[in-house]
């Protein structure tokens, strides 16, 4: 089997939630338990997909805030405090403004960028901030990009493929992922857009050896492939 299939990703994290919750209001029709009870448990998502950012070590300040959040509206849900996540919005209007000033002053970094060796598979996960990933292999295998109210980048325009087909797994949750490929790859798209969008920008090529499959899914958000 392969492993890297296995991989524990927000997708995962969202598809479980979903998929507990379908079986509570299954559970509902037939045993008549209130369902509606499980739904204050939702900020265990942003909880877990907090957590596992901190843990693979990639947008750390929002995975943390993803954290924070998460664990103030749980408590709230359970009765344990009085105010409302939702009541600190003016923070955000001051996060806003210090990152501001922080770029005036110290120039701009919205991105990391991976570095070292030609990556033969790339997996990038942002959430509430960017994240940009270039590969130049001369094998490249495929790999995973999520994006969850922030954006991820995959540049492949200097890579080859290591056989005549890649595969990239794609999700976004109010964000957006943009891959660009060579334009001698051939794309297919198999994203499924739910109150999101898929788009294939790229220029098909007349005689295309190898392809590139882009599958996943873009729920309140976008993916884009383009030369």
């Amino acid at each position: 089997m392969d492993s890297s299939r296995m991989r524990i990703s927000p997708r995962l994290i969202v598809g479980i939630f979903i998929v507990l919750i379908g079986v509570a209001f299954l559970v509902e029709e037939f045993a008549g338990i209130d369902a509606y009870q499980f739904l204050a448990y939702w900020p265990v998502v942003l909880i877990a997909i907090g957590l596992l950012g901190l843990v693979q070590g990639t947008s750390k300040v929002g995975s943390l805030i993803a954290l924070v959040v998460g664990g103030w509206a749980l408590a709230y849900n359970l009765g344990y405090v009085s105010l409302e996540i939702w009541q600190f919005w003016p923070l955000v209007i001051v996060a806003i403004g210090l990152s501001l000033v922080k770029r005036a002053l110290v120039g701009e970094k919205t991105t990391s960028q991976e570095s070292g060796e030609p990556l033969d598979r790339v997996n990038a996960f942002a959430i509430m901030g960017g994240v940009v990933r270039t590969s130049s292999s001369s094998a490249f295998r495929g790999g995973e990009l999520s994006a969850i109210m922030g954006g991820c980048e995959l540049d492949l325009t200097q890579a080859q493929l290591a056989g005549d087909e890649a595969v990239i797994d794609v999700f976004a949750l109010w964000g957006g992922v943009e891959i660009r490929v060579p334009d001698t790859w051939g794309v297919v798209g198999q994203v499924q857009p739910i109150m999101g969008a898929f788009e294939d920008k790229t220029r098909p090529p007349r005689d295309a050896k190898t392809r590139l499959v882009v599958r996943g899914v873009a729920i309140m958000g976008g993916v884009e492939v383009k030369n």
